[in-house]
């Protein structure tokens, strides 16, 4: 299963259809450099209720969704579930902003989600969603042992999802964490990363964080700081994103003058020239959740805007150009 998970982010050229004419195509052996459409995009989610039914619901609409769309859809949505914490009784659970819910909690949540999408499809059993079950690397617990209770718990939901609820063949679970530069540092982030690696029952992880503070013009070395004296260099976040046997990403671009995508096409680049090259799995931004508390002024890309300038920067260089599988917006629960 690994091996199916991984070996899509080889770097070995991709077979691709370019547009010739009207109605003729042909098969080229490189990545594509023309301009694409988007994907539809899906509605991620600061969750932030502990109902089950609510869960399920969202699940429903993105499965009544894809029911009545044309073609088989292929979805990734995202749960941000808020900070790692423990209760009193010290179980480990996550924040839900302010609604704490234990591991075994979010394990029944997650899957509703999933069970919500699975019904709802109806005769469409070919479409598909990723679901991202997600923290982030703020707070005191961001640790190695944190790092593997979350994969431990990723790895139940699979199980859940596969063997007890047999909706697996439509729903596939994989962890996350929203690693941002200025939440903690580099070094409790990476701690992170390495226990989840060690413990996740091979269940990858998306890192749906940020670039913040890195360059976005010049080029990357493996010393280049994202931010004058902090901890955090280019090549811990790539190894977040990309380097870590366990990680997939797909980043933020909320800032409407494109610096966001730019920081990741630079990444990008430093990941072809000093690495083995990074896959970048879409792009991801706020929009609807702006607009639920008033506006966000310059960091409010539509799903489209964000999609774009990411695709538009990757494909300005063919060491960098790739296609983008998906796109995704934020939305409050």
């Amino acid at each position: 299963m690994m091996c199916f998970l991984r070996c899509s982010k080889q770097r070995s050229l991709l077979i691709i259809m370019i547009l010739v004419s009207t109605w003729t195509y042909v098969l080229v052996g490189i990545k594509p450099t023309s301009a694409a459409s988007a994907p539809l995009y899906t509605t991620s989610y600061y969750v932030t209720k502990t109902s089950l039914s609510a869960m399920y619901n969202l699940g429903c609409s993105l499965g009544t969704r894809d029911k009545n769309t044309s073609g088989i859809q292929d979805n990734l949505v995202i749960l941000a579930l808020g900070q790692q914490r423990k209760n009193s009784a010290g179980d480990w659970g996550a924040s839900l902003f302010g609604n704490f819910q234990t591991n075994r909690q979010i394990v029944d949540l997650v899957a509703q989600f999933g069970q919500g999408y699975y019904n709802c499809t109806g005769s469409d059993t070919d479409s598909t969603v990723k679901i991202v079950v997600g923290t982030n690397n703020y707070g005191s617990l961001v640790n190695y042992t944190a790092g593997s209770v979350w994969g431990s718990m990723v790895g139940t939901v699979h199980r859940k999802v596969k063997d007890e609820l047999g909706i697996g063949s439509q729903v596939r679970i994989y962890g996350g964490n929203d690693m941002e530069v200025g939440y903690n540092s580099a070094a409790a982030t990476l701690d992170w990363v390495e226990g989840y690696d060690d413990n996740t029952d091979s269940r990858l992880f998306y890192n749906f964080g940020d670039a913040a503070g890195c360059p976005t013009s010049g080029t990357y070395s493996p010393s280049t700081k994202c931010v004058s004296g902090n901890t955090w260099s280019v090549d811990d976040l790539y190894y977040i994103s990309y380097g870590a046997s366990s990680a997939l990403v797909m980043p933020q671009i909320y800032n409407t003058t494109g610096s966001n995508a730019r920081q990741w096409q630079k990444l990008s680049l430093y990941a072809d020239k000093y690495k083995n090259g990074m896959d970048i799995s879409g792009a991801l931004t706020q929009y609807q959740a702006c607009e639920q508390v008033g506006g966000c002024s310059g960091t409010n890309n539509t799903p489209l805007q964000g999609w774009t300038q990411l695709y538009d920067q990757l494909n300005s260089d063919s060491r960098t150009a790739q296609r983008l599988r998906y796109s995704s917006d934020m939305k409050w629960q």
